[in-house]
C-alpha cells in the first residue's frame, strides 16, 4: 500500500447544501496537487490496459483524460454534478447529474468503477444514497475503487458533521458502507483537515 504526504478536501456550495465542491476546479487547489501522481500510480497499478471506466465525481476530468491518454482506458463514462471537462474526446462520455440521482446498472457494465473523494459528500445527503451508489457501482463492475473523508480530519464540513452523527470512527464507517464486500488498501495519504485518508479496493 503507497502513503503519501499531503492532500485535500472540497470547500463549501452554497448551491448543493449536501455537497462540499469547490467553487474552482478542484485540482486548481495546491492541496489536490499533490495526492494527483500518488492517485495515479494507485489506479494504474490496478487497472488492466483497454479498460472500461465509469468516474463517479469525474470533477474536471483529468484522471479519466490520463487515463484515456495513456491507454489504459479505452473509454470512460464520467459522471458530475458540475460540468468542469474544458475538452472531451471521443472517448469520454460525460454524464452531467447528480450521482445519488442515478441509477447505476441501467448505464451499463464496467471494468472498473473510480469513486474518489465523493461518497462522504454523498453521506450528507444520507446514508442510503452513499450505500445505493456503492451498491451500485459493485453491480456493474467487479473493481471499484474508492476513497473518502476520514474521522482522522478535523474541520467543519458538512460530511465531517454527518460522520459524527452516524458512527463513532473510520472502522465502524467502513463496515455500514461497504458491508461484507471484500476490500483492500492501496493508497493512505494526509489529508488537508490532518489525519489521513485510505483509498480502497473494492472486490464483488
Amino acid at each position: 500500500m503507497r502513503t503519501l504526504a499531503a492532500a485535500g478536501a472540497r470547500t463549501h456550495h452554497a448551491g448543493h447544501a449536501y455537497y462540499d465542491l469547490p467553487e474552482q476546479q478542484y485540482y486548481n487547489l495546491s492541496f489536490a496537487n499533490a495526492a494527483y501522481d500518488a492517485r495515479l500510480k494507485a489506479i494504474e497499478s490496478i487497472m488492466p490496459l483497454g479498460s472500461r471506466v465509469l468516474d463517479i465525481g469525474c470533477n474536471d476530468g483529468r484522471i479519466a483524460r490520463h487515463l484515456l491518454a495513456t491507454d489504459r482506458a479505452c473509454c470512460v463514462t464520467a459522471v458530475d454534478i458540475y460540468d468542469l471537462i474544458p475538452d472531451k474526446p471521443p472517448t469520454l462520455n460525460f454524464i452531467h447529474a447528480d450521482v445519488a440521482d442515478l441509477d447505476l446498472p441501467v448505464i451499463g457494465r464496467f471494468d472498473m468503477v473510480l469513486a474518489l473523494n465523493v461518497v462522504h459528500h454523498l453521506v450528507v445527503r444520507s446514508r442510503a444514497a452513499a450505500r445505493d451508489t456503492l451498491r451500485g457501482a459493485l453491480a456493474i463492475s467487479s473493481l471499484v475503487l474508492v476513497d473518502m473523508g476520514s474521522f482522522t480530519e478535523r474541520g467543519q464540513w458538512k460530511w465531517r458533521q454527518e460522520f459524527s452523527r452516524h458512527w463513532r470512527n473510520d472502522a465502524q464507517m467502513w463496515e455500514d458502507l461497504f458491508g461484507l464486500v471484500p476490500r483492500r488498501p492501496v493508497l493512505q495519504y494526509a489529508a488537508m483537515g490532518g489525519g489521513c485518508r485510505t483509498m480502497w479496493l473494492l472486490e464483488a
